[in-house]
C-alpha cells in the first residue's frame, strides 16, 4: 500500500472512530496502519503530514487529525459500503456527487 492510501485509511478510521463512534478498522489494524504511517512518513507529502500531525501523534492516537469535507464523505461512503449504513443518521446529500468519466477521479463535486 502506498504511503499516501495508508494516510488517507487512517484518516477516514480516525473519524469514523473519535468523531463518530464507528469504527470500520479492528485496532490491531489500525496499530498496524499506524505504523507503517510512520515507518514511511519520509515519503508523505507536506499536506498528508500536516493533516495527520506528527509521527508521535500518529502511533498515540487518531483523534487530533486534520479532517477535510472530502475525507469525511469518502469516510461516510466506505462506512456506508462495509457496514450497510451511516453512522449515527449522517447522511451525503443525494445532488453532492455526480459521475464525471473524463477524470482520473471519477466522482467529483455536482458544483464544479
Amino acid at each position: 500500500m502506498s504511503p499516501d492510501l495508508g494516510a488517507r485509511i487512517y484518516v477516514m478510521s480516525s473519524y469514523l472512530y473519535y468523531r463518530r463512534a464507528s469504527p470500520i478498522l479492528e485496532d490491531a489494524q489500525f496499530d498496524k496502519l499506524a505504523k507503517g504511517i510512520v515507518k514511511r512518513w519520509e515519503l508523505l507529502d507536506e499536506f498528508r503530514q500536516w493533516q495527520l500531525g506528527n509521527p508521535d501523534d500518529v502511533l498515540a492516537t487518531g483523534a487530533f487529525v486534520k479532517v477535510t469535507v472530502a475525507a469525511e464523505q469518502a469516510a461516510l461512503a466506505w462506512h456506508k459500503a462495509a457496514k450497510n449504513c451511516l453512522p449515527h443518521g449522517r447522511s451525503i446529500p443525494q445532488d453532492d456527487w455526480r459521475w464525471s468519466p473524463k477524470r482520473l477521479v471519477h466522482w467529483v463535486r455536482a458544483d464544479t
